[in-house]
């Protein structure tokens, strides 16, 4: 029968617990004896117990390879990791910025324990985790959206121009301690239509822009969120990391009200119904900008930059008695820097999707083929009376890289066996799909 055992002190979060320590821990507490060799167990079902589990990841330093790896079931089944003194691996919990705006300490458990001389002997490991309130540690939140959820009907002309810039900027610095800086942006846009707030989503509303005459509506969105982690250690015996994170569009601040979803990211127009008794001249144009950098000399420095959907117009359906001119242009420039002087560099940047035209048919009432609204009476997204233009593209660049000096030497903050695999650099760019017209219709 399982039962929990607490190992140890609390461990500050970011610190390495030595594999030596559980074992004699182990000892204590099942009454074993030395020699007797004790496992990790971190085949599924396993829980980790993270929470939330942005907190970050357990890893363990691989006595064959020298490595870290990280620890983490869900990838399938995961090697039995030996505690003790004899070719064990010693393991870490490694932070994410997300982990320092918590308020209290967290637990680690490792639900399953086995001691090799006795087989039917399995327990709950206890690990508490300590965050360290003595790091640098800043944080901003916010989303800049120019119309949201408006109706709009005039007998004549109607000209509709949003310019929405949105810039939000964090920086920590450390001394011989942790820094962490956490930039989360959750939606940037010009026209919003169909309202989607935080906990009330609202009734499937016909938002529209109705004109007796000619029609413009031109939304030009540009971003331009930062976050910058530094530390700097006064002598070479301190580990202290620097971690920043940047994201948009992918995950709603603490205790939210009154913000957008943000499934909905980066956008110029979105979700909205368009009809003009004459020309029609519709223009969304987005571009996020999104730069995370990390800087320690002596401790792990790592940069992330997380980017949603990003779209100039999406989901919206017009229709023209006249001309009707579309443009719908997606951009976005990411930078994502790393650089460890003695230690590990991780840079990763993701964007799940970059769109200049989009029309999503999934989901849609009776089978229609693009109206996110129930307003207009076609199922076709764009109609003209006469001429139909459009102009559409993507504009990609994404920057990511990691660099460390490294000493060949073990640091404070390695383990004696993996100090000449200890200074490491990993840089990723995951980018998505980048589409200039793109419909499932």
């Amino acid at each position: 029968m399982a039962t929990s055992i607490p190992i140890g002190d609390a461990i500050s979060i970011g610190g390495r617990f030595d594999s030596y320590d559980l074992y004699q821990q182990f000892l204590l507490k099942t009454s074993g004896s030395t020699g007797d060799s004790i496992y990790l167990n971190l085949d599924p079902p396993v829980n980790l117990g993270f929470t939330p589990p942005e907190n970050g990841v357990l890893q363990w330093l691989n006595p064959v390879s020298k490595v870290w790896e990280n620890v983490d079931p869900n990838n399938g089944p995961q090697p039995a990791i030996k505690v003790g003194d004899d070719g064990a691996g010693d393991l870490r919990f490694i932070p994410t910025a997300e982990a320092a705006r918590q308020s209290s300490d967290i637990e680690l458990t490792i639900a399953n324990a086995l001691v090799s001389t006795e087989s039917d002997l399995s327990f709950a490991v206890t690990v508490p985790l300590t965050i360290n309130d003595g790091a640098a540690f800043s944080y901003a939140s916010g989303q800049a959206i120019g119309i949201n959820a408006v109706n709009l009907d005039v007998g004549a002309n109607l000209a509709v121009q949003v310019p929405v810039l949105g810039a939000m900027g964090v920086a920590s610095s450390g001394v011989s301690d942790n820094a962490v800086a956490l930039a989360e942006g959750t939606s940037f846009g010009g026209v919003l239509g169909n309202p989607s707030f935080h906990g009330d989503p609202g009734p499937d509303l016909d938002i529209t822009f109705r004109s007796g005459a000619d029609l413009s509506v031109l939304a030009d969105v540009k971003t331009k969120i930062t976050a910058d982690a530094s530390t700097s250690a006064d002598s070479a015996t301190d580990y202290a990391d620097a971690d920043a994170h940047t994201r948009v569009g992918i995950k709603l601040p603490p205790d939210a009200s009154g913000y957008v979803n943000p499934v909905q990211g980066g956008f110029g127009v979105l979700n909205m119904d368009m009809a003009a008794g004459g020309d029609a001249t519709v223009r969304g144009t987005t571009d996020i900008g999104a730069q995370t950098t990390t800087d320690s000399t002596s401790g792990r420095a790592r940069s992330i930059t997380e980017v949603g959907a990003v779209a100039g117009v999406g989901d919206t359906a017009i229709e023209a008695a006249a001309d009707l001119s579309l443009t719908g242009i997606a951009g976005a420039n990411l930078r994502t820097d790393a650089r460890s002087a003695m230690g590990s560099a991780e840079s990763m940047t993701t964007l799940d999707s970059l769109r200049g035209v989009f029309s999503d048919a999934t989901d849609k009432p009776n089978g229609a083929a693009a109206l996110n609204n129930p307003g207009l009476t076609s199922n076709s997204p764009y109609q003209a009376g006469a001429d139909l233009s459009i102009a559409t593209g993507v504009n990609l660049v994404a920057h990511t890289s990691a660099s460390v000096v490294g000493d060949g030497v073990g640091d404070a903050f390695e383990s004696s066996a993996q100090y000449q695999k200890g200074d490491s650099a990993t840089a990723i760019a995951d980018l998505g799909n980048a589409f200039g017209l793109a419909s499932n219709a």
